[in-house]
């Protein structure tokens, strides 16, 4: 069973890419794993996710998986950008307020 694991992980470290933090367009974040982004819900309440791989998702901790219908609706977005998301409990829709 470890030496699964150690595989497991080996294969995640050969596979490993190095990403900016943001890229810029134009003076503009754009939201990539890694960043902390603020939004706003459609009911006026605000949240901050942090967008990350599924290994390292952890939806009590605010570690949104990119692969999560938010998390892959949020990336590529720039500050201010309204996305909509079809989740598991309906519709919703986000504005991004801030990417850090």
């Amino acid at each position: 069973m470890v030496e699964g694991e150690i595989q497991e992980l080996q294969h995640l470290i050969d596979n490993a890419v190095i990403l900016e933090a943001h890229q810029d367009t134009g003076g503009q974040k754009i939201t990539r794993l890694g960043s902390t982004v603020e939004v706003e819900t459609d009911r006026g309440s605000k949240r901050t996710f942090v967008l990350v791989s599924t290994a390292e998702a952890n939806s009590t901790a605010g570690k949104l998986s990119d692969q999560s219908p938010v998390g892959r609706a949020l990336l590529g977005h720039t500050e201010g950008d309204k996305v909509e998301v079809t989740t598991p409990n309906g519709p919703a829709s986000y504005t991004i307020l801030a990417i850090r």
